[in-house]
């Protein structure tokens, strides 16, 4: 699989060609191919486009493909997520009865996101599963009656993620941006801690704001004080940056590190809190 992006209809489809030419010389035929725009996919012929794009007349609205794991609503461009486990018993998602510790596993981790786009969710299914962990019962032991309400809570707000979509473009030109900045958020709790990356891009005319990635951890088994995850959360940030710095095909004017912790920002200064 692979995800790209262009300025204009006419680099797309030459960047297509081009793809298309390049692994042609190795033996190798590209096909499947979406777009969100029906300019780039008429471009193409039948043979080559992704099974639900082969007939695509104007009235109609573009499907949800997978790109890279992800589902990718072509109409929109814009990442979306589903609540359709087919490997996960009925019966846990449905919360007729108590689950065992292997079958919140099967949930938890059916929750396909590596950019973090639905940390807020996901975050909370893995802090049952160490709390299922923790009670030292058998891989196929049901939970107890106070996990089950908690765990009937979180399969319910699981179901939200239907409703997050997320723009795949930061913004509409970056050709054009006077100045572009990310911006990493930090912040942690007894339970977890996480961090968050957006790009600001700022125009003559205004500003773009785009989510990047996210992260979060669960808490280590091993108690630590409030300001020491927060600190966690500070270093997994700046880990963040560099790697989105690294990867991200877009020149940064600046990177900006958010916390709300006093402490965690005088250590980072080298100050006494």
């Amino acid at each position: 699989d692979n995800l790209h992006g262009a300025n204009s209809d006419e680099e797309a489809a030459s960047i297509i060609t081009r793809t298309i030419d390049l692994f042609g010389r190795g033996g190798f035929s590209i096909v499947n191919w979406a777009s969100s725009s029906r300019t780039v996919i008429k471009s193409l012929s039948p043979e080559l486009r992704a099974k639900g794009l082969v007939s695509i007349p104007d009235d109609t609205v573009l499907p949800v493909e997978r790109v890279l794991g992800l589902n990718w609503d072509a109409e929109d461009d814009k990442f979306v997520f589903c609540t359709n486990f087919p490997k996960v018993k009925e019966h846990v998602i449905i919360c007729s009865r108590p689950p065992t510790r292997r079958e919140i596993a099967s949930l938890v981790m059916s929750i396909y996101d590596p950019l973090g786009l639905v940390a807020q969710f996901t975050i909370k299914g893995r802090i049952l599963l160490q709390e299922a962990w923790l009670l030292k019962s058998g891989w196929d032991d049901a939970i107890p009656e106070d996990m089950f309400r908690k765990w009937k809570w979180w399969v319910e707000q699981l179901k939200s993620i239907v409703n997050v979509r997320v723009p795949r473009c930061y913004s509409t030109n970056l050709g054009e941006a006077k100045n572009t900045e990310l911006h990493i958020f930090v912040d942690a709790s007894s339970q977890a801690f996480a961090c968050v990356a957006y790009i600001r891009v700022e125009y003559s005319t205004g500003v773009d704001m785009g989510l990047v990635l996210a992260r979060a951890r669960v808490a280590p088994l091993k108690p630590l004080t409030i300001p020491k995850l927060e600190l966690q959360a500070a270093v997994m940030g700046s880990r963040l940056a560099m790697t989105i710095q690294k990867e991200i095909q877009v020149p940064l004017s600046s990177r900006v590190y958010w916390s709300d912790s006093q402490t965690v920002l005088s250590w980072i200064r080298s100050e006494v809190p």
